[in-house]
């Protein structure tokens, strides 16, 4: 009962987001507005978006091998692709990461290496995030100096991911910090997140791994401003590039609070409130956000029919054996 109501009043924050933002526009000049897109520009983006979605099944391959699971990428790929589609329903933008996380440990049997790397793998994406988000706040500080909201913003989430980090990374800090957790099952939930913790650990010593994943992340998170930007030009809006590398990554921050269903909401109301400060239509502004969603939900509904064929493929195979036995 309290898992449902969670999700109703995530899907409740969706629907009234989007219900505040659309009735501000005009829905038919927001038709025209999206209808008129220029077809070569969103292409263009829709391409790149699936060029960074495989630099991150890449980055999360080689985390992976770094905690010794060999396996075929086309095992990997399927799992990845069914948390991008559970990504779209799940609260926050990291609830795929939950499924992800499950498909291949009921595959490997390795649970507390797998999970190590599915949170490495997204602590890689915010190191990224943070780092290209601070230096495009140094590049264009005075395109935002009257924005304190963006500054923040950035700073609260890099000091929260360098205490995860020094958490993860000092051994002393996280026994203490283990030490307070309280639960009726406590002794079994500090052992496995002592167990977890020590396969993270263990990547102290493979900076190799950790030195290729930060510079994957980086260009992951300097590539994303230009899928918005790329979109931004096919609806006619002519907005100086070094605004999608500040806002971008912010807007990237605040979807994934998990107060709605999938960022639904939180990414349409941020993206239109910081672009149009700077000159974006409002109807663009929000077209371009619609037409960025719509980017990921064709990804995404694309990796959960690979992801529901795979299943059935499973179990297909299982009957099988079953049978044979």
């Amino acid at each position: 009962m309290k898992k449902a109501l969670n999700i109703g009043l995530r899907v409740s924050v969706s629907i009234l987001l989007l219900f505040f933002l659309f009735s501000k526009v005009n829905i038919e000049e927001l038709r025209v507005t999206i209808s008129k897109a220029d077809p070569v520009y969103i292409i263009a983006a829709f391409l790149l978006l699936l060029f960074l979605y495989l630099l991150a099944l890449i980055r999360w391959d080689m985390l992976l091998r770094g905690v010794m699971l060999h396996i075929p990428l086309r095992r990997v790929a399927v799992s990845f692709l069914g948390g991008n589609f559970f990504n779209l329903f799940l609260p926050s933008t990291i609830g795929g990461d939950v499924v992800r996380s499950m498909d291949l440990v009921i595959h490997t049997r390795s649970s507390k290496e797998v999970v190590a790397t599915v949170l490495l793998d997204r602590i890689s994406g915010f190191v990224g995030l943070v780092s290209v988000a601070i230096v495009a706040l140094l590049l264009g500080y005075r395109y935002i100096s009257d924005e304190p909201v963006v500054f923040f913003i950035i700073a609260a989430v890099a000091f929260i991911l360098l205490a995860l980090i020094i958490v993860l990374f000092n051994e002393r800090v996280f026994l203490f910090v283990n030490s307070l957790l309280k639960s009726h099952h406590e002794k079994g939930i500090r052992a496995y997140l002592k167990n977890l913790h020590q396969e993270i650990y263990h990547f102290r010593s493979r900076s190799a791994v950790i030195t290729k994943n930060f510079f994957i992340s980086v260009a992951i998170q300097a590539m994303t401003p230009l899928i918005f930007w790329l979109t931004a030009r096919a609806l006619g809006a002519d907005i100086p590039l070094i605004y999608f590398f500040i806002f971008v990554p912010v807007v990237t921050t605040i979807t994934i609070l998990p107060v709605s269903i999938g960022g639904l909401g939180l990414r349409d109301m941020s993206t239109v409130f910081f672009f149009t400060k700077v000159g974006m239509a409002h109807n663009a502004a929000l077209a371009m956000s619609l037409i960025n969603f719509g980017f990921l939900l064709l990804a995404g509904i694309a990796g959960g029919i690979v992801y529901a064929f795979a299943l059935h493929s499973r179990w297909l195979q299982r009957r099988k054996k079953a049978r044979l036995s």
